[in-house]
Formats: structure tokens, C-alpha cells, sequence
């Protein structure tokens, strides 16, 4: 029986004071418990032995002779702690897994898996640009221990990526925040997501690469591609643009990236969180009416001489309702970094555009109200022991007493 029907049904049996008494003394015998058990997590988590990333990518190295190490994730278990790793082949077909553990080092066993079609392209542009790589996975955690002061305890995953021409190592942290290290230079990479001098480019620039990227896109497989999404990545040759586009009829996935004369695309199925966002696209087509360059067109009305790094198309439920939004990060022309956006629904020069400062979502702000409160406890509680990924706040696939540990390390 679910628990809240379980709590219901107990409630019930019991006089209408007393069965609320005992509710409330339930839920918060619940709260403490899981609030002294993530004590306890943290703590482990704390004073644990450990042999570190860049041992680990040895070791993982070692066991796939042949193979190239594209991902190390820590995970803390009941048991202890283990790294698990991540090798491809050569033919792109097969990830190999492996598990360590995080005290000894110890080869804990490994799991094959037949490379996923979402990932294919990416991992072959990893296996094509091995050669050029000239950091490994320890020293891409020292830049970026030196960039943000955090320990490698906080590190959850690194994973070696292909993006827009670039190669580079994705460090994500247990508070969900994450930074990219090119492979090459061991430079820090400015994040798409927010606008900076390095990383942005002009309007009338973006709209040039996005009608290039779309006449690409025609000419491909002849499908009807309608742009998403698009974003820059900074690369020792210059700026890259990624244009995201999907096939009206079918839902198929195109990425088209420009580098300079250069440009690449290849199209592949959206699974996971892409898949739902696709179709939720897709079901809201009849009603957009503003298309990528006319929202690029609204953004240099608004805020003349702006330079943009990244533009979304985004559909979002809630309370009951639909909200269809084009949304931009920005840099206006004195320097401040902005997310604007606009109604998709309505004609471009018509829609009201809103633009806020951007700031990093504090991890277990569920509501969206700045702050983390009993509000967004009571909301994570429901789902502990669940798989729900928006209460997910490391990323492990489990709501569990980790993330209520980040929740209440983000309380206020």
C-alpha cells in the first residue's frame, strides 16, 4: 500500500483529533529519522578513504587495453564506495563498465552494454579526436579543483565529451553545478548557459550561422526540421555554434555544428528527458507562431548591441497549464548577463518579454521561491526511495538519504 494511502486508512480508524495526532507524530518520527541518517551520510561521505579519480582512470585504463576511458562516476552504497567506469571500443559498439572500489582499488566486477544510439555520435567524436587530447582525467580535476575550490569528495562524475568540435572533460558536482575543462588546452570552458565575453556572440551572427545550420538541415534526408535549440562552445580554433533541430512529422533529432567554413550533422532518436521534450514540442505545434530567427530579431529590439550564447524552445506544465516560451542567455551591451524571454505563442514583436539576472538554482529549490524550506522537504519526502528525477539531486537514479543530505545542506 502506498503510504499515504496507508496513513489515510490509519486516520481513519481513529478519532478525527487523535488520528491526526498520530499522523503528525508519524511524519515527523519519518522526518528525523531520514534527517539523522543523511547526518550519517555526510559524515561517511566526509572520512572516507579514498584513491581518488585520476588512481581510478588508471586502474580502469589498465583492465581495457585498446578502449578509451570516456566516464568516471563516484557512488557511495550501503557497503562503502566505488568508482564505476566507463571504456568504449574502438568500433564505437560496446561500453565496457567496470566497478572499483574507492578505498582499495580493488576490481569489484563490470557489466557490458551495447553503446546507445543517442550517444553514438558523440562517443565516435571522442574515439576520432583521442589523439589530441593532452590532459587526463587527474589533472582535469586539479583545474578544476583550482577553478571552484571544490574538493574532489564533491566531484560526482567526469566524463570526457565531444561538443561542437570541442573535446572536453564535463565535471559535475554533487550540488549539480558542473564545468567544462578542454582536453586539449586545460582551459576552463564558459558555460553556454551564461553569457560572458568569451562565449557569446553578436545577433546578426547568430542569425547567420542559424539560417547556414538551417539550409544544412534541408538538405538533409529531406524531413521538415524545425530549430530548438542552439549554443556556442568556445574551442582553441574559435567559437562553435550547435544548432538543435527536430523533424516535425517523425520527431527525429538533427544537431548541425558550424566551425568557422567547417560544419558537421548527423541525426539520431531522442531518448530520455530529450524524447519528452521533443514531443511535448511537437504537441504545441499548432499554436507557435514565433520562429527562431524571429525571436533573435525581438532580442537585438530589445537590447541593442546584446550578444547571445545559447536560445531554447521550451514547453513547461504546470499548475494545470501550458507555457510555451522562447528563452535566450544573453549579454547586454553594458555587461550584464540575462535570461530573456518571450510567449512562443504569440507574434514576436507583441509578446511581453521578461528578463531576470541569471543565478544558479540553489539544489532542492523546488518551488522556484529562492530559498530552500520545509516546503521543499515535505515535497522530497514523498518520493524518498523512489526513482523521480526532478527530487534526484545527485543524479544517481534513487531519491535517497544523499539527496536529502544536499537538501538540508542548502536549508535558508
Amino acid at each position: 500500500m502506498h503510504l499515504a494511502e496507508e496513513a489515510a486508512s490509519r486516520q481513519a480508524a481513529l478519532p478525527p483529533q487523535e488520528g491526526f495526532i498520530m499522523f503528525a507524530m508519524a511524519s515527523r518520527l519519518r522526518t528525523l529519522l531520514l534527517f539523522f541518517a543523511a547526518l550519517g551520510g555526510i559524515c561517511c561521505l566526509e572520512s572516507r578513504a579514498d584513491i581518488g579519480y585520476a588512481q581510478a582512470a588508471s586502474i580502469a585504463r589498465a583492465a581495457n587495453p585498446g578502449r578509451v576511458l570516456v566516464s568516471l562516476r563516484f557512488r557511495q552504497m550501503t557497503q562503502g564506495a566505488k568508482y564505476a567506469s566507463d571504456c568504449v571500443d574502438l568500433a564505437c559498439t560496446t561500453l565496457y563498465g567496470l566497478d572499483i572500489d574507492a578505498e582499495t582499488g580493488a576490481i569489484l566486477g563490470g557489466e557490458n552494454n551495447e553503446v546507445p544510439p543517442d550517444e553514438e555520435h558523440g562517443l565516435r567524436d571522442v574515439i576520432d579526436r583521442r589523439s589530441f587530447i593532452e590532459l587526463g582525467f587527474g589533472a582535469a580535476l586539479d583545474v578544476a579543483r583550482a577553478a571552484t575550490g571544490a574538493p574532489d569528495s564533491t566531484v560526482r562524475r567526469c566524463s570526457l565529451i565531444s561538443q561542437s568540435y570541442m573535446i572536453a572533460y564535463e565535471v559535475r558536482y554533487t550540488d549539480r553545478s558542473r564545468l567544462l575543462v578542454d582536453a586539449i588546452t586545460g582551459l576552463v570552458v564558459p558555460n553556454a548557459d551564461a553569457a560572458a565575453s568569451q562565449n557569446s556572440i553578436a545577433t546578426d551572427e547568430y542569425l547567420d550561422a542559424l539560417a547556414r545550420a538551417t539550409a544544412i538541415a534541408a538538405e538533409y534526408s529531406g524531413a521538415q526540421w524545425l530549430p530548438f535549440s542552439g549554443q556556442t562552445a568556445v574551442t582553441p580554433d574559435g567559437i562553435a555554434i550547435g544548432v538543435v533541430f527536430l523533424d516535425r512529422a517523425f520527431g527525429q533529432v538533427l544537431q548541425v555544428d558550424m566551425l568557422g567554413k567547417n560544419a558537421q550533422a548527423f541525426d539520431f532518436p531522442p531518448a530520455g528527458t530529450l524524447f519528452a521534450r521533443v514531443q511535448a514540442i511537437r504537441a504545441r505545434l499548432p499554436q507557435i507562431v514565433v520562429t527562431a530567427p524571429q525571436f533573435l530579431e525581438r532580442i537585438e529590439s530589445s537590447y541593442p548591441g546584446c550578444a547571445v550564447s545559447a536560445i531554447d524552445l521550451q514547453v513547461r506544465s504546470r499548475n494545470g497549464s501550458v507555457r510555451t516560451r522562447w528563452s535566450a542567455s544573453l549579454r547586454t551591451a553594458l555587461g550584464e548577463q540575462l535570461e530573456f524571454s518571450i510567449d512562443a505563442t504569440v507574434p514576436a514583436q507583441l509578446a511581453l518579454g521578461i528578463a531576470t539576472v541569471q543565478r544558479p538554482t540553489r539544489p532542492g529549490d523546488f518551488n522556484h521561491d529562492g530559498h530552500v524550506t520545509s516546503s521543499d522537504l515535505a515535497e522530497l519526502l514523498t518520493t524518498i526511495g523512489s526513482q523521480y528525477p526532478p527530487h534526484d539531486l545527485n543524479q544517481d537514479g534513487w531519491v535517497t538519504q544523499q539527496d536529502l543530505a544536499i537538501l538540508l545542506g542548502n536549508w535558508g
